[in-house]
């Protein structure tokens, strides 16, 4: 006699919220993995223009006087926001997102300048989202599409999401390189003094040492970095020198000179 096996209940078909949350997670794992401001907005912009099927899509800051956009990864110049139409322009510094199903039959593009700006970029469907720090215009994130297009209220929370993620991924990028390059800074500075300079953590760990003290202990800094104290001077160095740690430890500014006789790594 064959076992049947029960019937399986039909998994529910994978909703649009569903494809919305996998793909702001997707994008988040993105963005963290990139340490390049510029990579991080190429990245945003490209999952964007897939996940919406779009001719394009980009992602544009604006200058410090809030009117006029730098340039991005699609050069079109900078234009002011007027160029497209002053309702789209007043539209975006309210903070109000823009939608454009057909721009060849939308008033606010009709006047002479803006459509042929519109025609230029060879677009007839648009949606645009701003974004505001310390009431400040700061960046807009747009979709164009060549032929009309009927947007929706889900596409445009989409891409207020993806603005404010991608915002947030591009100044912590920003804020990464500059301390980057402010280390190299101090690193080229403290290589090129006539001392030895090091730092050290709660544990002792050497977690920055300059070419003198590389060339003094004939290590390669990469060989003395995460090292202890102890085990890179010999046992008198270091416990000639643990009363000054320690109270250095305790929040004591400590001065004090020292005549290193001989090999100071060398254990005895």
């Amino acid at each position: 006699m064959e076992a049947r096996n029960p019937a399986r209940q039909a998994e529910p078909a994978p909703t649009a919220d569903d494809a919305r949350k996998g793909f702001l997670l997707s994008l988040s794992e993105r963005l963290r993995a990139t340490a390049d401001p510029a990579e991080v907005k190429r990245i945003a912009v490209e999952m964007l223009r897939r996940h919406l099927g779009t001719s394009r899509v980009g992602y544009r800051e604006m200058k410090a006087d809030g009117k006029t956009l730098r340039p991005g990864l699609a050069q079109n110049g900078n234009p002011p926001l007027e160029a497209f139409g002053s309702e789209i322009a007043e539209s975006l510094r309210a903070g109000r997102s823009i939608l454009l199903n057909d721009v060849w039959e939308d008033p606010r593009t009709r006047c002479a300048g803006a459509a042929r700006l519109w025609e230029s970029v060879q677009t007839r469907a648009a949606i645009a989202v701003p974004l505001f720090r310390e009431r400040r215009l700061v960046t807009i994130l747009f979709a164009l599409d060549a032929s009309p297009r009927d947007w929706d209220e889900r596409e445009v929370q989409l891409m207020e999401d993806v603005a404010e993620r991608t915002w947030d991924a591009v100044e912590r990028a920003r804020a990464e390189e500059a301390l980057r390059e402010s280390e190299m800074r101090l690193r080229e500075m403290a290589d090129a003094m006539p001392a030895l300079i090091s730092s050290i953590d709660a544990d002792q760990r050497y977690c920055f040492v300059n070419q003198l003290y590389c060339e003094v202990f004939a290590r390669p800094r990469e060989q003395i970095l995460g090292q202890t104290i102890q085990e890179l001077v010999s046992e008198e160095v270091y416990e000639a020198r643990r009363p000054y740690l320690e109270r250095a430890f305790a929040g004591e500014h400590v001065t004090y000179e020292v005549h290193l006789p001989g090999d100071p790594t060398r254990k005895r």
